[in-house]
């Protein structure tokens, strides 16, 4: 099969991958803004919250890295459908529970059906691509994620509304069937991968050095700007519904603009700038830029203050997806990105798995909102002492 720089338009696997990406946005997005919702008319408090995320967090976080591996022995297209499978009953279980803790159940094992797409996923797309145009080939491959969320907590919330909350997680689960049948159609054999050969010392990022060396730095700062925005990200549709009256397709709105519109538009751009300039020069004005943002939320007195401000930390932070993965991806040898990827989900999922306590802890709100910005200003010192070749 050609790769993505030998071909006019994108490769058949990338287009069906595309498909089942903005189905798994879709239903993550409706699990970030709705399921605290779900849990809190079942009896939770905003701690409880913050629990119910981290308990059905942990079980993605203990198998990114297994997950990475895996991929690359049995086949990425066999990881995907079989996370996909698990994704649909999963939310469909989430209809049948009558009290918050059994919501755990369910939000486990979305999160394990979520390992198993991740790395298989991005490996997927680093093989279709080179190291010339791997930024611009991650931010075209992401708008999938805004794509699901523009929709997703909009329509099941507006079904919650109309309908009862079983509704929007039978629109969750059958969606995940579509996602199941197009992952049957990724290409039964893998793509040719890209062959350059990295000029990083590859004895360093090999086997268990994978954990050392230069990718340290990207772990690091992965785990605090996660742990940053998931002090908020959960628990912000209680603080909208309880301080300004929101209803569900309301919150959902949020949801669709802020972290819909706003990450639309900045993949793509942000991917080939890193391209052209540096990716370790646009992750650094991402992460600057979001302290300020979430101190101007905390401080917000209205519905749509809160809005526009969050549409920036959304935005902001978009643009460290594709640059990022295109940094780490970089300094990784083929045989060896399953494992990478796995370990930066892993990073990534803990700081989400533990943000949500935190923002329980501290609430009420705008006390989250400040820690958020503390914890995000940390997370630029390691990316400091990342070093990149000029372009």
């Amino acid at each position: 099969m050609r790769r993505v720089s030998e071909i006019q338009g994108l490769p058949r696997g990338l287009v069906h991958l595309f498909i089942v990406n903005v189905v798994v946005s879709q239903n993550q997005s409706i699990l970030t803004s709705l399921l605290g919702l779900l849990a809190e008319s079942k009896g939770a408090t905003q701690l409880d919250v913050g629990l119910l995320f981290l308990l059905g967090g942990v079980s993605s976080t203990l198998l990114m890295i297994p997950s990475g591996v895996l991929s690359q022995m049995v086949g990425r297209r066999r990881m995907i459908m079989i996370g996909a499978g698990i994704s649909a009953v999963s939310l469909l279980s989430l209809t049948m529970a009558p009290t918050w803790n059994w919501l755990i159940p369910g939000a486990s094992g979305f999160n394990i059906g979520f390992a198993l797409f991740i790395p298989a996923r991005m490996s997927l797309i680093a093989d279709y691509s080179t190291e010339k145009n791997r930024a611009t080939v991650y931010g075209l491959s992401n708008i999938s994620w805004p794509v699901g969320t523009i929709y997703g907590p909009v329509a099941a919330g507006a079904l919650a509304d109309s309908l009862g909350w079983n509704s929007a997680f039978y629109f969750a689960s059958l969606t995940e069937v579509i996602a199941f049948y197009f992952a049957t159609r990724l290409d039964k054999d893998q793509p040719t991968m890209s062959t350059e050969t990295s000029k990083t010392d590859h004895r360093v990022l090999s086997g268990l050095d994978l954990f050392k060396g230069p990718a340290v730095p990207l772990y690091a700062m992965h785990l605090l700007n996660s742990l940053g925005v998931s002090t908020v990200d959960p628990l912000l549709p209680l603080y909208l519904q309880g301080r300004f009256g929101i209803n569900r397709t309301g919150v959902g709105l949020f949801y669709s603009i802020s972290a819909g519109f706003s990450t639309l538009i900045g993949q793509v751009p942000a991917g080939i700038v890193g391209d052209r300039y540096g990716n370790r020069k646009v992750i650094l004005a991402g992460l600057a830029a979001l302290p300020p943002l979430y101190m101007l939320c905390g401080f917000s007195s209205t519905y749509l203050m809160v809005l526009v401000f969050y549409v920036g930390v959304q935005a902001m932070w978009s643009l460290t997806w594709p640059t990022s993965m295109a940094l780490l991806i970089g300094k990784v040898p083929n045989a060896r990105r399953g494992l990478a990827v796995g370990i930066r989900q892993t990073v990534i999922r803990l700081g989400a798995d533990f943000g949500p306590t935190i923002g329980g802890t501290l609430a009420p709100f705008p006390l989250p909102f400040f820690a958020a910005a503390i914890i995000n200003a940390a997370s630029i010192l390691p990316i400091l002492r990342i070093r990149e070749k000029n372009r």
